[in-house]
C-alpha cells in the first residue's frame, strides 16, 4: 500500500497573525477580527492563535483606490 503524504495534502497557504495583517492593511487588529467576525475575512484558528490568508488581504473589499 503506498504512503499517503499529509504534508502534500495540505493547501498551499502563507498563514499570518492578525497583527501582521492589520499592519498590511494599516488598520488596527480589532478591525481585522471585525472582518473574521462580519465574515469578509476568513481564518484559521490554531488553538488560541488567529491566523489569516495572506492571499486573502489581496481581495477587492480589501483594496483602495486613492485615483
Amino acid at each position: 500500500m503506498p504512503r499517503r503524504n499529509p504534508a502534500s495534502a495540505l493547501p498551499d497557504r502563507h498563514l499570518i497573525a492578525t497583527t501582521e495583517a492589520a499592519e498590511y492593511l494599516d488598520v488596527s487588529p480589532g478591525t481585522i477580527r471585525q472582518y473574521i467576525a462580519d465574515g469578509k475575512l476568513r481564518c484559521v484558528k490554531i488553538g488560541r492563535l488567529i491566523k489569516v490568508d495572506a492571499r486573502d488581504l489581496e481581495a477587492p473589499i480589501f483594496t483602495v483606490d486613492n485615483s
